[in-house]
């Protein structure tokens, strides 16, 4: 009988508390609303992370598998990094399979869900812009992906003890422009 007295109290307190997870509510809140003139899709919340809300537990439609923004970074460190375009990057999963998204104007990139991929880890790896050198691979992720599809998850704004900072391109700054108006993304 104690057994099913412990049952019923933890059936009650799961049902008063609910099924939500107050963290990742929390965070999915804290990414604020969406901006002005950006409409929802691929071109929207640059350096946000993507699946928190593209995933089963947000709701957010397609689901994604992984998703980031790359950028460049001025070789003036006062100036704005800014997203990069035609980018290809690389993904590839324990069983070998290497899907290859583009980054789009405002820099996105995604990889819709599918059942069967991703088998964590992934191996990331950037390729350059067609014109840039074709798909010459240009920089690699030197840690494995082991579970966080958002690259902003781990790769936030700004470089710190628990972050590398956001995933850049290197190059030269004739190389790269920032998106101008008729990039989507740009409100």
């Amino acid at each position: 009988m104690r057994w099913l007295s412990l049952l019923l109290a933890l059936l009650g307190s799961a049902a008063v508390t609910g099924c939500g997870d107050a963290l990742r509510d929390e965070r999915i809140e804290a990414l604020g609303p969406e901006v002005e003139g950006v409409a929802p899709g691929p071109f929207h919340r640059p350096g946000q992370p993507c699946t928190w809300c593209h995933s089963d537990y947000g709701g957010a439609a397609p689901k994604l598998a992984v998703g980031g923004t790359v950028y460049y970074q001025p070789s003036d460190a006062n100036k704005t990094a800014f997203p990069v375009d035609g980018y290809i990057v690389e993904l590839e999963d324990a069983r070998g399979v290497i899907m290859k998204p583009q980054t789009n104007c405002i820099g996105n990139f995604y990889v819709e869900y599918t059942e069967g991929w991703p088998y964590f880890p992934l191996r990331a790896s950037l390729l350059a812009a067609q014109g840039m050198g074709g798909s010459a691979k240009v920089a690699s992720m030197s840690t494995r992906i082991n579970r966080e599809g958002s690259c902003a998850g781990c790769h936030q704004a700004q470089k710190s003890a628990s972050s590398p900072g956001p995933v850049v391109v290197p190059g030269k700054d004739d190389q790269f422009k920032a998106p101008g108006a008729g990039c989507e993304g740009v409100p």
